[in-house]
């Protein structure tokens, strides 16, 4: 037996570490992600995917947007059109 530590992450992930060295237990490839950061701004061009998640299935699209009346559902949308979106990564 492995004595494990479970670290949820607010992307969805979670890492299962060994509690005695920290070392993964269940994978977490690299894998590219979004850039194009802000001037002056620094992302990094990987990021941990574990293969133990909650992560969504598919990205957010226009249709997944909400509002409490039609009206602001549509505004939703519009602002969601208009905006980068690639991903949980997106800078």
């Amino acid at each position: 037996k492995v004595p494990v530590i479970y670290a949820p992450a607010k992307t969805g992930n979670i890492f299962v570490l060994d509690r005695r060295n920290g070392e993964l237990v269940v994978p977490a490839p690299e894998k590219p992600v979004p850039q194009g950061a802000a001037k002056g701004d620094y992302v990094t061009p990987t990021q941990p995917f574990s293969e133990l998640s909650f992560r969504p299935t598919k990205d957010l699209s226009g249709a997944d947007m909400w509002g409490a009346t039609m009206f602001d559902q549509l505004v939703c949308r519009v602002m969601f059109h208009q905006m980068r979106y690639e991903g949980i990564f997106t800078p």
